[in-house]
């Protein structure tokens, strides 16, 4: 349908995930499909991509509420209501909605997903699709709502050149350190015990090591921490403490989380689903889960799936500091080179390194839109 039109969008707040690269993508090879990405005006990534050319919408304006009524298509690496479900008066059930994902699904997350008006969930990895659709799982998706192309933002991510070199240190959040909901949307109040978690004093700890900064500046590597959004309150306002040599990223900062994953040597996380990215591009990973048990005991809100951090992770498991410590030396030892095991799981998680995500991504969404599903 020539007067189908298409509509973009990452978080409302910012771009550069699955979206973006895909808009990209299918503005150069396909400008004849209508198109639209929307965003925050206020957003960082604003200029940078009204300056490329992006048939930019703000989010919340007139302008976004008419072509979301006008739109045949949703598609966006985020599943929140506000993306699919705007006018909140089941509207877009005349739409479809394509979820892109944030990054590769490896717990059970059903409970979350299993609600969403969702036509099509696209994946990166075999055991990732088959976890979703194959027969008795807890997925209410069908195998022809789930496309295994590889994500997008992959395509780009396999072009990028490491500017420098660098110990990544990214650790997710825990929903129990949250403030309170204030309105709409993920702006939430401080938490004023957050100074007293174990979270805080692990990786606080962890950060200040003298060892860290040894091994760092013996293999010419320097410290980036890359604080998941929620915690970067607590830097600002000084209840989480880093020393001065460790570099902080985010996007708040404006730098490219791509960047970051081709800078790394070694990824250091605990649960964090850019372990993925990282080793899309085939770095080891530390995984420093000092609170596993809490954490797969009804603390998230995803229970453990198909993907085990023993058995199947890019790298090992510790939980202490100490253990740590000592399995960031052995890699550094190996000038960062992972060993052949964890090279091994790596190679043969991805479904595709071909360049070609998008296109492929493309293709299925098409293939829908036309009717032809």
């Amino acid at each position: 349908d020539p007067n189908s039109i298409w509509i973009f969008m990452d978080r409302d707040t910012q771009a550069d995930d699955n979206a973006e690269h895909l808009y990209r993508w299918m503005k150069n090879h396909h400008p004849e499909q209508q198109a639209f990405f929307v965003l925050r005006k206020e957003s960082k990534d604003w200029q940078r991509l009204s300056r490329e050319g992006f048939a930019l919408v703000a989010f919340g304006t007139k302008e976004h509420e008419s072509l979301l009524k006008k739109c045949s298509t949703i598609i966006s690496s985020h599943a929140d209501g506000f993306v699919h479900s705007y006018f909140e008066d089941n509207f877009h059930k005349s739409k479809r909605f394509i979820f892109l994902q944030h990054g590769v699904t490896k717990d059970n997350i059903s409970g979350w997903i299993n609600g969403k008006p969702i036509d099509l969930i696209i994946t990166a990895a075999s055991k990732e699709a088959l976890s979703i659709q194959s027969a008795g799982s807890p997925y209410y998706l069908t195998p022809r709502q789930t496309a295994l192309t590889g994500f997008p933002r992959h395509d780009a991510l396999l072009k990028k050149q490491a500017a420098k070199r660098s110990i990544l240190i990214m650790p997710t959040w825990r929903n129990g350190l949250s403030g309170e909901k204030i309105g709409k949307g993920n702006i939430r109040t401080l938490n004023n015990d957050f100074g007293k978690t174990e979270y805080k004093m692990k990786w606080e700890a962890f950060l200040n090591s003298p060892t860290l900064r040894t091994i760092a500046s013996n293999t010419g590597a320097n410290i980036v921490f890359y604080p998941h959004t929620n915690t970067f309150p607590y830097l600002e306002n000084g209840t989480f403490n880093i020393p001065e040599y460790i570099e902080i990223a985010g996007n708040q900062t404006g730098r490219s989380i791509q960047q970051e994953f081709a800078n790394a040597a070694i990824m250091i996380t605990d649960y964090s689903s850019t372990a993925f990215e990282t080793a899309y591009l085939g770095k080891e990973c530390l995984y420093y889960q000092f609170d596993s048990k809490e954490f797969f005991s009804g603390m998230q809100a995803y229970s453990k799936g198909y993907f085990d951090y023993e058995r199947d992770g890019f790298g090992p498991v510790v939980q202490t500091e100490e253990a740590l410590i000592e399995a960031l030396e052995q890699c550094a030892a190996r000038d960062f080179a992972p060993e052949e095991k964890y090279k091994k799981r790596m190679d043969g998680f991805f479904a595709f390194h071909d360049g070609k995500c998008c296109e492929r991504t493309y293709n299925r969404i098409k293939e829908i839109d036309e009717g032809k599903f």
